[in-house]
Formats: C-alpha cells, structure tokens, sequence
C-alpha cells in the first residue's frame, strides 16, 4: 500500500494484495497513481444540461495523455441517449449525467447552473404533460431549468444582475420565422440567476485555493458560461482578495457583445442598454484580472520528470518541448470522420508553453446564434482592432463621426483569440494573423435561407480579424459538422459540398430527450394521438437546423488537439485527493443534495469548507430544493471592476 498527503489529509494513492511469506525473494511492487497537473472546470450556457460535457472530457483528457507522454488519465462516464430510446418522464435527471466508474482519473470538474422557480411562478395547468412556468417556458418536473430559458441569454455582463427577456410584437416575428421548435421566445424571470452562478464559481475557485494556493485553475467555458466566467473573476476581485483569479479561461462561442444593437434597442432594452463603452471597459478589466495577476507556482521546470517525483509528466516532456501522436489523415479524421486514434509514425515535436496568465477566445464565423442582430457577438465576430464606442452626433448643424478606440490591443499580450472556421481550409493552430472570414462574393452564413440571414449580423466581405493564437503543431483542421444527422443532412446538402470544394453546408441536429420536452411544449402533438407519442416522434425524428453555436465544444477532437494543448498545467492536490475531489464536483453542480442531516455528515471534508463557501453551498442547496432565492449573499448591483453605463446614463451625461 502507497500512501501520498495534502495539506489537511493522508490518502492512499495505491492500493494492492500479495500473500505474507517468509523469506520472499522480492518485494510486491503497487502501482501508485499519478498525480493530476491541473483543475479543469467547464461551464456551460443557457438551456443546457452540460450535453458537450462527455465530449470534452475525453478530449480533454486524451490531449492531455498526449501533451505531457501520459497514458493513465481516464474520463468520466455519462449517462447519454440512445437511438429509439424509450421515452422517460423525467430527462433532465436522467441523460447526460455522471456515472460512477472505477477507472475515472479525470482532472475535469463539471459545473452546473440555472433557474429554479418558486410555487407562485410555475403554471398550475402542465402544457402537453409538462410542466411550465407562469409564461409557457417549460420546466422540469422539480421547477428548475437547466442554464435558465434559452431567451434570458445576455451579451453583456450588468444585465445578469437584473431585468429580464420581454417577448413582443418583434420577438414574436422572431420566434415564428427565425427560431426552431426546440427553442422559444416567451418572457422570462429575472436573471439573478445567472450572477448566483458566478457567485458560486468564484467560491468552487476560492475553495480550491483554500486547500492549496498553487493549484493550477483553467476554467473551459461556453456561451453565456464564458460572461458568467468573467464575472466570476470580478467575484473574486471584490470579495475573496488574495485568493488569486483562474490561471487560465478558455471561452468557445460567447455572446459577449461590443456593439450597441439596434434590435436589442428597439425590441428589449431600449435607453437601459450597456453601451459599447461600458461593454469594451468591462472586458478588458476583467481579463486582465487573469492576464496581470499571472502566478507562477509551482514552476514549470518542477513537472519534468526527473524533478516530479509524482509522475505529472512522462519522460519524453520537458518545460520546452514535448512529443505527441501525429494527424491520421490529412484532415485530421479517420475514415468514421471523428474519433481520431493517433499514428507514431507521424509524431512530431512541440514547443511547450506556460499558460498561466491567458485568456483565449475561440470564435466560430457559422455561429448563427451569436450572430444574432440583437447579440452580435465576439463569438461569431471575434475582437476586433478597434470600435466606435460613441454614436455619431451632430454639432451646430453638422455631423462628428466618432473615433474608433482601440480593442484587441488593450486587451494586453495575455489575450489570444483562434478562429473555427470551414472556408478556404484554415486549420485552427495556423500562424497568427490576419484572417478574412468572408471573401467578396461568399453568403454571409453558409447554406442559410434569406430571412433567417436577415435577423443576423456578419463581418462585411473582406474584413479581416487578427487571429493572435500561438501556432500549433500540428495544426489541426475543426470538423464542425460532428454531431450532425449524417443522413438527411448531408443528402440535402451534398450538391452544395461538391459546389463549394468543401462542408460548406447547413447541417441538421437530431433532437434529444430534453429537446423533444421543449418541442412537445412548442410544437404540440404533432399529429400523435398521445403526449407519449408525441414526445417518441420528437425524440426519434425531430430535427432542427445547426446553428453551429456548440460546433466546437461538441467535438472530442477538437479538445484533444487544441484545448488541450492551449490549457494551463501545474499541480491539483485537491483532485489528486479523492475525499476532496468528490465534494469539490458536488459543490460545482447546484443540484447536489447537502441535505444536514442525510448528506453531509458522510462528507468528510465538509467541515473544512470555508465559511464563506459553505455558506453558498447551503444557500444554493435551499434555492435548488424550493426556488428560494438568496438574495442576501448576492448583490443587486455589478462588482467592480464590471463597468456598467447605459445609453440612458450617456445622454444624461451629454445633456448635464
């Protein structure tokens, strides 16, 4: 038996038997675990479960096998839907969620956030046997919602503190020409919600700190996770002083927007909108709190392996170079078009880098659902050189055009932004750049209808976007289409692939379990004769058309051989330890029971939580069992340093 230690515990990270004999002629060797070199924290958007979260840890946790010459880290299991799969009554707590398994040596925790509505917001009449809310949005059968409606998503950080999604005439356009029968436009509860999310990620982050101040902390997020990572910082920033900031955030497809949306203006916010001002000084302070604060323990040079005596590395890493598997064909795919398996002929040497102190963006040109008019998004559109952050106004009879202030370079030497894209065969990991998703000629979404391009917003043809991510070897080519139904999609677009020379189509999703409840609430019966039958149909043929907005986190591959290479890496005695690991994943999902009296007297750990984190465990357990939100332990208000000035604050300002 081997035994390692923390701080607070002593573990055993090895375990055998052997017989007692006298006068053996050797020892029994045990094998002993290796330790972990980072905390990988995924955060997840709105009206979602975590449905990319499989994907990513196998990924993540391949890559890595890959980066640092390891073989032994193991994803969780998931429980995931199976084709023609029984309708079940309550899916959101059955698919996509962990399953225990003995060989899981994962470092990734998934963290989990949403809506819960108190008794006087949920509908006393179910739609189609599910239960809704007072204004038709579907629940689950507890009165919860997973990440929150899909409609309360925000393109700003100050909108997570309060107000909320108001459907009308022009939403009502939207939801009938624009959107599928999956999702909807229907007014939504007040965003507290999210900003009680980021409250509790600053606290899994503190904790983390708390056990060890060197552990090393990437949090991987997408869609509305990547603003409620932000936020978390400011969390961090304004309540936990000393605790340090994630070392590294990874954003995929975030809503967050520069512009000042005319749609949004006209249709929801109107004079509360953020202005571009509020919205460019709020990014980049909050990067920088990750970018200037960079901490650089434990250092690099201690995870070779002749310094680590705890097996982080293999033996052919070192802090400057490491080695791994080449591509298996030229696009990165074998012949099923995904799973990857690698081939050591083709290994190839890269230069290895510290992470710690970087922030990354990935932006994805076909996401239709950032592209949004009303989001205009840096996740479609990605950071540009520079924006206007005052409106034209005129002076004395004549017009003064505004400006533009500078963006990408204010954002500092720690930020770096990698573009996903299909067109002209751009493999992501290329040499930095300039990089012109539209040339003169292309659509500005491919394979989209008129009108639905209509309600969506694209960089004019030949605008360029500086893609600042460090070079990759090898680069690697995205297939952003995994996932896609591989028949009725492809079959309706293969005249459009071979027109285009390459995957320049719109693709179509199948609907899974939780779809189909969201549908069935939308869409109706269908034409079944039952709400059983009907939830069958939507689940066994229900389709809706590919927005491309999780095109990159849906994709082992593209885990395995970007983010994992672009992750942070150090230490994680708090995942190397099982007791801790354990409660850490429980606090990150706010559905965990803590109940006094049943849980957590079996949680050995509990009672080093700090206090402050313990008292966030408890309130979200109180929120999540009976909708009771705590309001005392979140603030009505932004911490600084998010920015928050509205175009009604602006014109006060210009008429004092």
């Amino acid at each position: 038996m081997s035994s390692t230690a923390t701080e607070n515990n002593t573990f055993y990270a090895g375990k055998s038997s052997a017989l007692l004999m006298p006068n053996r002629y050797k020892d029994h060797p045990v094998e002993v675990k290796r330790n972990h070199v980072g905390v990988y924290i995924l955060v997840h958007g709105v009206n979602d479960v975590g449905v990319s979260y499989p994907e990513m840890d196998i990924g993540l946790c391949a890559g890595l096998n890959e980066r640092l010459d390891r073989v032994d880290l193991f994803p969780n299991d998931f429980r995931l839907p199976k084709e023609k799969e029984a309708v079940v009554t309550d899916p959101d707590a059955v698919f996509y969620q962990r399953v225990a398994n003995d060989r899981t040596n994962s470092p990734v925790i998934h963290f989990h956030w949403g809506y819960r509505a108190i008794k006087d917001d949920i509908a006393k009449k179910k739609v189609h046997g599910q239960v809704v809310d007072i204004n038709g949005n579907r629940l689950d059968v507890r009165g919860a919602k997973m990440g929150g409606m899909f409609a309360n998503a925000t393109s700003n950080i100050p909108d997570m503190f309060g107000g909320h999604f108001k459907s009308g005439f022009f939403t009502w356009l939207t939801d009938k020409g624009v959107m599928d029968v999956a999702h909807s436009l229907k007014t939504c509860p007040d965003r507290q919600y999210m900003a009680l999310a980021a409250k509790r990620l600053a606290a899994l982050i503190t904790q983390i700190r708390k056990i060890d101040r060197n552990e090393t902390i990437t949090l991987i997020a997408h869609s509305q996770g990547c603003l409620i990572s932000l936020c978390a910082q400011a969390f961090l920033h304004s309540e936990n002083s000393g605790v340090g900031y994630a070392d590294c955030l990874i954003m995929n497809h975030p809503p967050y927007g520069l512009h000042e949306s005319f749609i949004d203006y006209v249709s929801q916010s109107g004079h509360e909108q953020q202005t571009t001002e509020a919205r460019v000084e709020t990014l980049v302070n909050l990067v920088k709190l990750i970018t200037d604060n960079k901490h650089s323990l434990p250092a690099f040079t201690t995870l070779a392996p002749d310094q680590c005596k705890v097996g982080r590395t293999g033996s052919s890493w070192t802090p400057e170079t490491g080695k791994r598997m080449g591509r298996d064909t030229e696009d990165g795919r074998d012949e099923n078009g995904y799973d990857n398996v690698g081939d050591s002929a083709k290994a190839v040497s890269f230069a290895e880098r510290d992470n710690r102190g970087k922030v990354y963006l990935y932006f994805c040109p076909h996401d239709q659902t950032v592209g949004l008019a009303n989001v205009q998004g840096i996740g479609t559109l990605g950071v540009p050189e520079a924006v206007n952050t005052q409106p034209a106004y005129k002076t004395g009879g004549a017009r003064s055009e505004p400006t533009p202030a500078p963006v990408l370079s204010r954002l500092g030497a720690g930020f770096f932004q990698r573009v996903w894209t299909w067109r002209r065969g751009t493999p992501v990991g290329a040499p930095p750049g300039k990089y012109a998703p539209r040339a003169n000629g292309e659509d500005a979404y491919d394979g989209v209808d008129f009108f639905p391009t209509l309600a969506r917003v694209a960089l004019k043809p030949g605008e360029s976007v500086q893609v600042t991510g460090e070079a990759l070897n090898p680069p690697f080519p995205p297939n952003l289409h995994h996932g896609e139904d591989s028949g009725a999609a492809k079959a309706i677009n293969a005249k459009k692939e071979a027109e285009s020379h390459g995957p320049r189509y719109a693709g179509v999703i199948n609907m899974d379990p939780i779809d189909a409840t969201d549908a069935i609430v939308k869409g109706g019966l269908a034409g079944k004769n039952s709400e059983k039958e009907a939830l069958q149909h939507y689940q066994d043929e229900g389709t809706f058309d590919n927005s491309y907005h999780s095109s990159i986190v849906a994709n082992r591959e593209h885990h395995r051989w970007v983010t994992a290479m672009d992750v942070a890496i150090g230490q994680a005695n708090c995942m190397d330890d099982p007791e801790w690991r354990e409660l850490l994943m429980m606090i990150a999902d706010w559905r965990s029971n803590f109940d006094q009296d049943k849980i957590v007297p079996k949680l050995k750990k509990y009672d080093q939580l700090d206090n402050g984190v313990k008292a966030i465990v408890e309130a979200t357990y109180t929120y999540y069992s009976g909708g009771e939100f705590p309001s005392g332990l979140v603030p009505a208000k932004p911490p600084a340093p998010i920015v928050s000035k509205t175009r009604g604050d602006r014109q006060r300002e210009q008429s004092a």
